[in-house]
């Protein structure tokens, strides 16, 4: 008893020297200041029901235990959306305890089902570290837990990436509505479903009701489940839109290609045949539209051709090297005989020393160029040849994702305009007006089009790529004597062993 006595009096104490209340300060020790910062977030120790076990009493309430205290705020939204039930239920009330999150459903649970109830990674402690991943808790009520598995990604159909937080709703034909929420990759998961058929939509609840609304990014798609099935299925989003694709602009690649920009994001899915287009100028003369291309189809359009000119020109660099060679080598055989025939006609200690000096038996040696060239002095080397074939002029990017297949070749992305290939080239400095009709926008409204002007602009005269105060002196006529700068000096190699008679020589 003296003991207990004086610890108490020991703990009044120390509370009164710092200047704190009594409520209970010494019944447990906190740590140190000063010390580690804690970084680690909750993780769940226990549930209530356990998972994949049957709750008897539908009444009851469904707990998580945490390893330590955690704060009655979350990180995005309210507390009541920390946690979600699947199959919807009626009104839930999330209370709060220091190591624990409970649920309570108004009116119980239903018999026969099986539920999962999320914990969402908006669960923090005290310190702000959220929950890593959602925590998921599967249980029943009498249903059969047949491990079934609907899953799947929701993405952007415009940027192709999945959406993070999307809420996803799988409403059966009994009329029970499933839900989920997308992880940080788009990716959902409805397990132990039971069996049949669903529609599954997927929404960003930015007002948070848990609805579906007209102004917020959506998309769906059906699936049939069976028995023990895991079915994937991918869900595409979109932001609604009630207004056809109109025409933004019209614009010259090139001489024979135009292309056409829209306000709206284009169904790459939709044939380019269907298309309706017409080129038109005042006075007629026009060019008419001899191919059509959607954006991401033109860009594989100029590599294709691209590709094939790089083999064409392979194939003639490999020609060319081939008929170098064969020269090279008649030109080598034709030396070795003329040399041998000078030997026998002269040989070394019948000529003269001046001769000896002025003269070799390459002098007469009669060289055959490629291409049927003739010429005098030491076989060319082949040289690389440069193409002229010319390929379709490339589109500059736009700004956002590149229309065309993904680099997982699993989808397609949206471009914003239409390349046409004309019959004849434009004419430069004449308006001509380009119409459209038929084009279907990405949300699959069809009736788009419209009409704008297009111009192929001549280049600006040379004399105004000048700086306009920048005097250009012209160096081809002074007054003074002017040297023909336009000459270019002879620096070739001169071949001295070939002059007859002292005279101007031959360059190799």
């Amino acid at each position: 008893m003296r003991r207990e006595e004086s610890r108490r009096a020991l703990c009044a104490a120390f509370v009164a020297a710092i200047g704190v209340g009594v409520g209970g300060a010494c019944a447990r020790q906190a740590g140190p200041p000063g010390g580690l910062e804690d970084r680690r977030p909750p993780v769940v120790i226990a549930t209530y029901p356990r998972a994949l076990d049957t709750l008897e009493d539908l009444s009851a309430s469904v707990r998580f235990d945490f390893d330590e205290r955690i704060s009655e705020r979350v990180s995005g939204g309210s507390l009541a959306q920390a946690i979600s039930i699947s199959p919807r239920v009626g009104d839930v009330k999330v209370k709060h305890g220091s190591r624990s999150l409970s649920v309570e459903v108004e009116g119980g649970f239903q018999a026969g089902i099986v539920y999962r109830v999320t914990l969402q990674p908006i669960v923090q402690d005290l310190f702000g570290n959220r929950l890593m991943d959602a925590f998921e808790l599967v249980f029943s009520t009498g249903g059969e837990l047949i491990p079934t598995t609907l899953a799947g990604q929701v993405w952007s159909r415009a940027s192709g990436v999945g959406v993070n937080a999307a809420t996803v709703l799988a409403v059966g034909t009994d009329g029970l509505t499933h839900e989920s929420v997308t992880n940080r990759e788009g990716i959902f998961a409805f397990r132990y479903l039971p069996a049949g058929s669903f529609h599954v939509t997927a929404f960003e609840d930015v007002n948070r009701d848990g609805d579906v609304d007209s102004t917020e990014v959506q998309g769906g798609v059906p699936a049939d489940l069976a028995v023990g099935d895991t079915l994937l299925v991918d869900v595409p989003v979109l932001e609604p839109d009630t207004s056809a694709a109109t025409v933004a602009s019209a614009s010259v690649l090139d001489s024979l290609t135009i292309f056409v920009e829209f306000h709206d994001l284009l169904d790459p899915e939709t044939p380019v045949d269907a298309i309706e287009v017409a080129i038109s100028r005042e006075d007629g003369g026009a060019p008419r539209i001899v191919r059509l291309f959607h954006e991401a189809g033109y860009a594989e359009y100029v590599d294709a051709v691209v590709d094939s000119f790089a083999r064409l020109d392979s194939i003639d660099d490999a020609e060319a090297a081939a008929e170098a060679a064969a020269v090279a080598a008649l030109n080598a055989a034709r030396a070795d005989s003329f040399a041998a025939a000078d030997s026998a006609v002269a040989p070394d200690s019948v000529r003269g020393a001046e001769e000896q000096e002025s003269a070799t038996p390459e002098d007469t040696v009669v060289l055959v160029q490629p291409e049927g060239r003739l010429g005098v002095g030491a076989p060319q080397e082949a040289i690389p040849s440069t193409s002229s074939r010319v390929p379709p002029t490339r589109l500059d990017p736009l700004p956002g994702p590149r229309p065309g297949p993904t680099a997982d070749g699993r989808r397609v992305l949206p471009g914003r305009r239409i390349v046409a290939q004309l019959s004849e080239p434009l004419v430069l400095d004449v308006e001509y007006e380009v119409r459209l009709s038929s084009v279907v926008n990405i949300n699959g409204l069809p009736g788009g089009g419209g009409t704008a002007p297009l111009v192929w602009e001549s280049p600006p005269p040379p004399d105004t790529l000048a700086a306009p105060d920048t005097l250009v002196t012209d160096t081809l006529v002074t007054d003074t004597l002017v040297t023909d700068t336009l000459a270019v000096p002879d620096t070739g190699v001169v071949d001295t062993l070939s002059v007859p008679d002292g005279g101007a020589g031959l360059r190799r």
